[in-house]
């Protein structure tokens, strides 16, 4: 299925899985010197999730202008990897749940700023990783499933983005800064990788016109 349609050449195209990989292994370049290559690579391969169905196919393919190169509407798409993330890793210790949370909020946030909580005090967290309405999420994860994405592979990531999330926070710790602060450091570093990340690969795709 389709993730983008260059506008210029509409011939050319980029499926959802080359999007996901090409945009992991970007995030993941960016990561590593940071010491979070791990986390950037499963929020970059995971964070346009929601593109593998055919109603976002529909969407970008009848809604592109060839003219203008603009899409109008728009279909949600950061949500479903979020909730993939959530069900598959946010269990465990509370570190393996922290690294998991980390995840899905840059996943969630990557279009806009997605707060955990409101200022009335509402958790904004699960009441998207918990809302499957109008995400078709059994055929979102169903085509992921018959991709050659490897779960082995994901799931020795995230042991590894555990390890990378306990380094930030014994650093931190070392230095006398509160764990609220490494927390918020880590999602606002590892927000700013996936943005570069997914604009980067699509940048690519679409400069080869």
């Amino acid at each position: 299925m389709v993730a983008h349609i260059n506008p210029d050449n509409p011939e050319k195209e980029q499926t959802v899985q080359e999007h996901l990989e090409g945009t992991a292994q970007v995030a993941k370049h960016l990561g590593l010197p940071l010491g979070m290559g791990y986390l950037a690579y499963i929020a970059g391969l995971y964070h346009d999730l929601g593109k593998w169905r055919q109603e976002f196919e529909s969407y970008i393919r009848t809604s592109v202008s060839k003219k203008a190169g603009k899409v109008q509407g728009g279909v949600n798409h950061s949500s479903a990897g979020a909730i993939y993330i959530y069900q598959r890793y946010y269990k465990g210790s509370s570190l393996e749940k922290l690294t998991a949370q980390l995840i899905c909020e840059a996943i969630l946030s990557h279009h806009g700023v997605n707060d955990c909580m409101s200022v009335q005090g509402e958790d904004c967290f699960r009441k998207r990783v918990e809302n499957l309405e109008n995400l078709d999420y059994e055929e979102v994860v169903q085509n992921l499933k018959s991709s050659t994405i490897s779960f082995t592979e994901t799931d020795e990531c995230f042991k590894k983005a555990v390890e990378e999330v306990s380094n930030f926070q014994k650093e931190i710790s070392a230095n006398d800064l509160s764990g609220l602060f490494t927390n918020g450091l880590i999602a606002r570093m590892l927000l700013s990788i996936l943005i570069d990340a997914d604009r980067l690969d699509t940048a690519v795709f679409c400069g080869d016109r």
